[in-house]
C-alpha cells in the first residue's frame, strides 16, 4: 500500500492539494506500530508489588487481574483480556488501568467515548470524504507506539439512544478477538491486528 501511494505521489505536482493528502496518509501509515509489540512482564510477584505500590485499595479487582495473568502465563496465546470496571467517579478505575499497564510494562492510552454520537469518530472517515482522518482507535494505537497497549475505554455508560448504538457495535467488535484481529480503520483502509491489546472498559455508575 505504501509503495502504491509513493508511486502515486511521484506522479502528482508538488503543490497539488491531492499530494498533501497523500503525504498525510503516508505519514499516518509510517507512524503506526504495525508489528511493534512490548516485552511483557511475566513475573506475577513483581506485578503484584507494582499494583500495590501504584494503586491503593480494590483488592478484589487486583486479585482478579493477577488470576488472569497467571492463566495467560500458562497459555501465552490467549487474546488480550477484557475487563469491565464499574464504579462511581473517583474510585480509581482509570488509575487502576494505568497501574496494570505499568505492572505489565505496556503503554497505556485512554479513549473517551462519552458524548460520541457517530461511529466514524472511532473508525475514522474515508479519504474520499471531507474531513478525512483516522479514528480514535487508530490514533490511540499510534500514540501508544505498540500494537499491544492497555486501553481504557471510558464513558460507555453515557452512550444512549439510537446515536450510541453504532458506537456500541464498534466497541463490541473490538472486544471480539476474532474481529479485532482484522480491525479496519476507514481512513487507513487496511486491517490492524488489535487482538493482543488489553481492553479495559471503564464505566461510571451502572453496568451495561
Amino acid at each position: 500500500q505504501v509503495q502504491r501511494e509513493m508511486d502515486r505521489l511521484r506522479r502528482l505536482p508538488a503543490g497539488a492539494p491531492e499530494a498533501a493528502q497523500v503525504r498525510a496518509y503516508l505519514h499516518c501509515l509510517w507512524a503506526l506500530p504495525w508489528q511493534r509489540s512490548t516485552s511483557e512482564n511475566t513475573d506475577l510477584r513483581a506485578v503484584e508489588r507494582i499494583l500495590e505500590h501504584d494503586h491503593l485499595g480494590l483488592p478484589r479487582a487486583k486479585e482478579r487481574i493477577v488470576e488472569y495473568l497467571a492463566v495467560r502465563k500458562l497459555k501465552p496465546d490467549l487474546p488480550g483480556p477484557t475487563l469491565c470496571l464499574v464504579g462511581p467517579p473517583g474510585t480509581g478505575k482509570t488509575s487502576l488501568g494505568a497501574a496494570v499497564a505499568h505492572a505489565l510494562n505496556r503503554p497505556f492510552v485512554r479513549i473517551t467515548v462519552s458524548g460520541t454520537s457517530d461511529a466514524s469518530e472511532l473508525v475514522g472517515i474515508s479519504r474520499n470524504l471531507p474531513g478525512a482522518q483516522p479514528g480514535k482507535i487508530a490514533q490511540a494505537i499510534r500514540e501508544a507506539g505498540a500494537s499491544d497497549p492497555v486501553l481504557i475505554i471510558d464513558g460507555i455508560d453515557r452512550l444512549m439512544g439510537e446515536t450510541g448504538l453504532g458506537v456500541m457495535e464498534v466497541l463490541l467488535d473490538l472486544l471480539d478477538s476474532e474481529k479485532s484481529g482484522h480491525f479496519v480503520d476507514h481512513y487507513l483502509g487496511l486491517p490492524i491486528d488489535l487482538s493482543h491489546a488489553g481492553w479495559y472498559l471503564s464505566e461510571f455508575d451502572r453496568a451495561l
